[in-house]
């Protein structure tokens, strides 16, 4: 009888019946001297290869280039013969996707030939072996990851026979080993993956650091708000706009920031189909390791729709395709998060009531409230575009309360920056079914209240409409910056055209059809009544229609 072509997830290799040990955060992981060891050379062993269904290269490329079937699926899976990669950016489907994505990663751990402890003893370095899963990186709790993730060009490990030994930093980037299979227009021949490269093409880490550190408020302040605002499904998974505005950004456009915040320039910001070859994001992917572990919370905190279609190409140990019911219990592919990690059998209200405790205490700053006091309201910007208004590049709109500095560098870091909507787009779009039918509206949420009591020039915390409006009239500024190579600024003024070139030629406001900027109340609290005030951006460009 022949073997199934296929690949199957059936949780990480190496495991014993009944072994559910928890993903770590990466701080506690880097720690563990066995655990980051194995990971490493995982890391290297899968990055050296390209024929395998489960090297690097051939699981990048099932969301990702290079343009051809994965080997461990089928091309019959596929939508169109010439679509040869997955993406479900835009729909319900995004974060459960990944949840699969990430569990074939971890399913490529595969133990080394030759485990460098306990020789004599080797149960103890099986144990170590079956323990180890995927680490994430919480970046709403801890701005910049560890040095060796971000900053260290080597990293030491245990090689067998209990030697230490300095190797090659695989989390830094992913060396491409033929770059003539990914060259785009993006990122045409670059040896490795690159984050915010320098004029010589080089990855300039302390870049990555400072976006990061400029972020971090609104990371946490995102992410707290999606966990404990968002009530349904469709609002929490993706960032395609709604026809009712939700008070707080989705899974997916914080992630989107995310990548954009880290890449600047290259790889996991010029392209969605480029971006999952850089390291540290997969495997030990921010993003979507932290997404994946956002969206078990939120299973424990509120009602999620049961979404039934398959995940494809990803199929189970009966050679069936996951679906959401059957991946909705995480158990099932082998792992857990530390937050959950002694619930055990607990009840579903039991669970979340103990999951909120820890949502305050992880993301809820001292001294910070994120919602008002009574009586007080509450304001937001929502910012809508097209995903593709500029073609396959990807851009930011950010947003200003006051004018901004002179000099595009100080953007990020200036007193009267609030923060951004990123648009994180795929440059072959063309090549991408999903990408081709969700041309329509994405939406971001900014909070504004904490930058305009951070001002401090209201004098008042009750935030009253008849207050904010004439405030809001005259303070909002936005501003255009298109990712490029290196990134050119393009000021969004209030004149009928941009005057920045992008690929040599002007860029007109018509070119950007969908940019809509309104801001929003809510209250007074506890009331959830949201009330739209297109009236203070309307007649501006990039305001309300």
């Amino acid at each position: 009888m022949s073997s199934s072509p296929f690949y199957h997830i059936k949780g990480p290799p190496n495991v014993s019946p009944g072994i559910i040990p928890p993903r770590l955060e990466i701080y506690d992981f880097v720690k563990n001297e066995k655990h980051f060891t194995l990971y490493i050379r995982a890391l290297i062993k899968i990055a050296e290869e390209e024929e395998s269904a489960t090297s690097a290269f051939e699981i990048s490329g099932i969301h990702d280039i290079p343009l051809k079937p994965w080997k461990g699926g089928d091309l019959n899976d596929l939508d169109g013969d010439e679509k040869f990669f997955y993406c479900v950016h835009g729909t319900a489907l995004f974060p459960i996707w990944h949840r699969a994505y990430m569990s074939l990663y971890e399913s490529s751990m595969k133990l080394p030939p030759r485990l460098p402890w306990n020789t004599r003893r080797p149960p103890r370095s099986f144990e170590a072996a079956e323990r180890l899963r995927l680490p994430y990186w919480d970046w709403a709790a801890k701005a910049i990851p560890p040095d060796q993730v971000i900053l260290d060009e080597k990293v030491t490990i245990t090689l067998p026979g209990c030697i230490q030994s300095s190797v090659k930093n695989p989390l830094l980037a992913y060396k491409f080993l033929d770059p003539k299979k990914i060259a785009l227009r993006d990122c045409p021949n670059y040896p490795t993956t690159v984050r915010h490269p320098a004029e010589d093409g080089q990855s300039s880490p302390q870049a990555s650091i400072k976006r990061l550190n400029a972020e971090f408020k609104g990371a946490q302040r995102d992410i707290y708000r999606a966990l404990t605002q968002l009530n349904t499904w469709e609002e929490f998974s993706n960032r395609a706009a709604k026809s009712k505005p939700p008070f707080a950004n989705s899974l997916e456009a914080i992630h989107d920031n995310i990548h954009m915040a880290i890449g600047g320039g290259g790889h996991m910001t010029t392209s969605i189909v480029l971006s999952h070859f850089s390291r540290p994001l997969i495997p030990m992917n921010g993003p979507l390791t932290l997404g994946v572990r956002a969206f078990r919370i939120l299973q424990a905190c509120v009602c999620v729709d049961k979404i039934i279609p398959a995940l494809e190409p990803f199929r189970d140990g009966n050679n069936n395709f996951w679906n959401a019911a059957n991946s909705y219990q995480y158990k099932a592919l082998g792992y857990t998060y530390p937050e959950f990690a002694d619930l055990g059998d607990s009840s579903p209200d039991e669970i979340k009531s103990v999951i909120r405790r820890k949502i305050e205490l992880l993301y809820q700053r001292p001294g910070v409230r994120y919602f008002s006091q009574l009586g007080a309201f509450e304001w937001t910007i929502r910012i809508h575009s097209g995903g593709y208004d500029l073609g396959g590049s990807s851009f930011w709109v950010l947003i200003f309360l006051g004018e901004p500095p002179a000099d595009s560098n100080q953007w990020f870091a200036s007193a009267e920056y609030v923060g951004y909507h990123a648009v994180f787009a795929n440059s072959e779009y063309q090549t991408c079914s999903n990408c081709i039918a969700r041309k329509g509206l994405i939406e971001s949420i900014l909070e504004v209240g904490e930058k305009i009591k951070e001002l401090g020039e209201l004098g008042t915390m009750t935030f009253r409409p008849e207050v904010v409006r004439p405030y809001l009239e005259k303070k909002p500024n936005w501003r255009v910056l298109k990712v490029e190579d290196p990134v050119l600024p393009i000021p969004l003024r209030r004149q009928l055209i941009i005057f920045a070139k992008v690929d040599g030629t002007e860029v007109h406001v018509r070119d950007l059809p969908s940019l809509e900027i309104i801001p929003i109340s809510r209250g007074p609290w506890p009331s959830e009544n949201l009330v739209l005030h297109p009236h203070i951006t309307k007649g501006r460009a990039g305001g309300a229609k």
